[in-house]
């Protein structure tokens, strides 16, 4: 016998047996023909728990990123002797890992390959800091950063620079911690200045991966650009042009002027801040629209 765990598409966790749930969807079916019900045409997850063993089953194509985050989370806290993954393409794949990290690694891959990005949704480039404008508090802050970094993030008393990251720049920062290779890039702190991105996501992000966003297409290529960053250990300004797709903003297209600052930390490892200022005068569409015209 197992035990059997539903995230819903919320990510709300329900006992596999819950009449509640059940009764939502009028379902009259075993657990497990309601189980799989629910993750091959809702997107929810279905885990079954063996003693120390576990099997997750889910549907790439219809997962949603709520459930998905909450998944991840409750991984986090437990410890298995192995891990079974059961994804849905045109038939259930199965798959057998040893650890955590392992096993969420295979599932965000069977993701990535439904969720994939559309040509041109993510489009950056890089700018010299002369092209960074001094219009406003929060443009001069970011230029006093950028000028004074090296001291900045290596300074023991560093009062100095969390006056300016709290004071000037708006809550758009984030600061980022990551191992030495740079894989593991996790949310230190989030401010509150990003419109995009929900309270409820906020609260559970810190100490999560920097990829598990509720949009996630978006969250791998921030990934990836910060990655970019962190091994170059330089100062990075760019203009950006995305379109994200998360709760609170639906489908919609933010552009920015975006400054990564990544530093070494005392005790080992590396460290970055993120901030960035919106400016709807950014068209890299209508750029690569010339180009290939």
């Amino acid at each position: 016998m197992s035990d059997l765990l539903i995230f819903d598409d919320l990510g709300t966790l329900w006992d596999g047996g819950s009449t509640r749930l059940r009764a939502s969807f009028g379902a009259d079916q075993t657990h497990e023909e309601f189980s799989a019900y629910v993750v091959k045409n809702m997107g929810f997850i279905a885990i079954n728990i063996y003693g120390r063993s576990c099997e997750i089953r889910l549907r790439p194509s219809l997962l949603k990123q709520l459930a998905f985050t909450a998944l991840c989370e409750w991984l986090a806290k437990r410890t298995f002797d192995r891990i079974v993954t059961v994804h849905f393409e045109a038939d259930w794949v199965y798959g057998l890992h040893a650890t955590r990290q392992i096993a969420i690694d295979r599932l965000e891959q069977a993701l990535s390959k439904t969720q994939a990005v559309r040509p041109g949704d993510y489009l950056m480039r890089s700018i010299a800091l002369s092209e960074l404008p001094r219009t406003t508090p929060q443009h001069q802050a970011l230029h006093s950063l950028i000028e004074n970094w090296p001291a900045l993030s290596q300074s023991v008393h560093r009062d100095g620079l969390w006056n300016i990251i709290k004071q000037s720049l708006h809550g758009r920062y984030h600061i980022i911690d990551a191992n030495d290779e740079c894989q593991d890039m996790t949310f230190r702190e989030i401010g509150t200045g990003f419109v995009s991105y929900s309270t409820d996501w906020v609260a559970r992000a810190i100490g999560k991966s920097i990829a598990q966003q509720e949009d996630q297409t978006y969250g791998q290529w921030v990934a990836s650009t910060y990655r970019t960053a962190l091994k170059e250990g330089r100062p990075l300004v760019c203009d950006v042009d995305t379109i994200m797709n998360t709760p609170t903003l639906g489908r919609a297209r933010l552009r920015y002027k975006r400054v990564l600052l990544p530093a070494r930390s005392s005790g080992g490892g590396m460290w970055l801040l993120n901030s960035s200022i919106i400016d709807a005068t950014i068209d890299l569409r209508a750029e690569l629209l010339d180009k290939s015209a």
